[in-house]
């Protein structure tokens, strides 16, 4: 399913890239996600990590700003238009991604 260019996966996937925009704190996932083997408890190891926070930030030119809380990450982005979207991702769709990079060998690339 696109959403006006994006699919939602793509953007979480940049999104997870980026971690919390700072080396120390990717360490810190990658870690967790490294380390705890439940599934659920990996999810929530990561839901705490990023804890509630807001950023008008861009990502690859694309996503141009994000929150974060309890109930996951909220991504805006803005279309070939120039109107703005939002999806919101779940702490699971966020971790999967995570993972997803780890996996690709993307997760601590600088080009995010």
């Amino acid at each position: 399913m696109l959403l006006n260019e994006y699919d939602k996966t793509d953007l979480i996937y940049l999104f997870a890239q980026h971690g919390k925009g700072n080396a120390r704190s990717k360490e810190i996932i990658y870690h967790a996600i490294k380390t705890v083997s439940d599934r659920a408890e990996r999810v929530r190891k990561i839901k705490d990590i990023y804890g509630a926070e807001a950023a008008q930030s861009f990502i690859k030119r694309i996503i141009c700003g994000y929150s974060y809380g309890a109930q996951g990450v909220a991504l805006r982005y803005r279309d070939k238009y120039g109107t703005l979207h939002e999806i919101t991702a779940t702490w699971d769709e966020v971790t999967a991604q995570i993972e997803r990079a780890i996996s690709n060998g993307d997760y601590f690339s600088t080009d995010y």
